[in-house]
């Protein structure tokens, strides 16, 4: 059971690193593939008026990130690690 948990708990670490990861990695090529049309920007003020946004962007609160990290725990502890105990089972039948 401990040895289950543990698991669980590094699947969900590893779930989360990988998603983190992976908005890191694609901000950084967005922001190194984009290249501004400067001549059709400037064109009217009004449509920079209705575009561009003011404020902060949507935090996540802690506990939806808890609640991830839980359900990773539970999915790898009742889907995956049965999975891989019938899968080895029956590979050793074989």
């Amino acid at each position: 059971m401990v040895k289950t948990i543990r698991n669980g708990l590094i699947f969900a670490a590893a779930v989360h690193l990988m998603l983190f990861a992976v908005q890191i990695i694609s901000g950084y090529v967005m922001t190194m593939l984009y290249v501004p049309d400067i001549i059709s920007t400037y064109e009217s003020v009004e449509v920079h008026h209705r575009t561009v946004s003011f404020g902060t962007a949507v935090k996540v609160p802690g506990w939806a990130y808890m609640i991830t990290f839980i359900g990773c725990v539970l999915l790898y502890a009742f889907l995956i690690k049965p999975a891989l105990h019938h899968w080895k089972q029956r590979r050793n039948r074989q």
